[in-house]
């Protein structure tokens, strides 16, 4: 299975957004990466660290790539990859995983570090 079939397969059974959507939103307002070993779709967002959360204003200033969705092959270097291909970088890089609420964040200069870039 491919990755992008992964992410379909796992956004069907667990997300609330029909993945064909989904997938056209990020094609026409975020980033969608497909390679045989990684797939992602991430969008910039404004976020709030100090109440650790995504702001809903749309006229804030955005700071942060948020990974909406990623699958991989089980050797494939997600994070690595998608900050090599994301537009430009931001301060923050965000994920939530396996459907979890809690959103998990870094600093994009501290991720580069800790991926050896």
């Amino acid at each position: 299975m491919l990755p992008w079939q992964r992410a379909q397969a796992w956004q069907h059974e667990h997300g609330t957004e029909d993945f064909w959507q989904l997938l056209g939103w990020h094609l026409s307002q975020g980033v969608v990466y497909s390679s045989p070993d990684a797939f992602m779709l991430a969008r910039e967002v404004a976020w709030d660290a100090g109440r650790k959360e995504i702001g809903i204003d749309e006229s804030a200033p955005r700071n942060a790539w948020f990974v909406q969705l990623a699958a991989t092959t089980d050797n494939a270097d997600a994070f690595g990859r998608f900050m090599r291909v994301a537009p430009h970088p931001q301060p923050w890089v965000l994920w939530c995983r396996r459907g979890e609420m809690r959103v998990r964040a870094f600093s994009w200069d501290k991720l580069t570090n800790k991926l050896g870039g």
